[in-house]
């Protein structure tokens, strides 16, 4: 993946957990938004990017619901640097 296509799938990520506000989203959910943005992804690189890049900058977090709710799965959720970084970009 060139910087161009890495820079539009971060932006595709932040702008879609922008969208959830406090909701958060699942890698499913975020993979299929990338995906419709054109960005061609799997989930495996999805869930890479969250848990590597976004997650080590700030811009996102990362909880797993409640066994009664949903076992195990995580949502990822925007975070204000997030924000701050998508308006700094013109994208919020």
């Amino acid at each position: 993946m060139n910087a161009t296509i890495r820079a539009r799938f971060r932006h595709a990520i932040l702008e879609q957990l922008a969208a959830a506000n406090d909701m958060g989203l699942p890698i499913s959910t975020i993979r299929n938004g990338c995906n419709y943005s054109g960005v061609t992804v799997s989930e495996d690189e999805v869930e890479a990017e969250c848990e590597g890049y976004l997650s080590n900058e700030g811009f996102i977090t990362n909880q797993t619901t409640a066994p009664q709710i949903h076992a195990g799965v995580s949502r990822y959720r925007i975070t204000a640097a997030g924000r701050g970084y998508l308006a700094a970009q013109g994208l919020a």
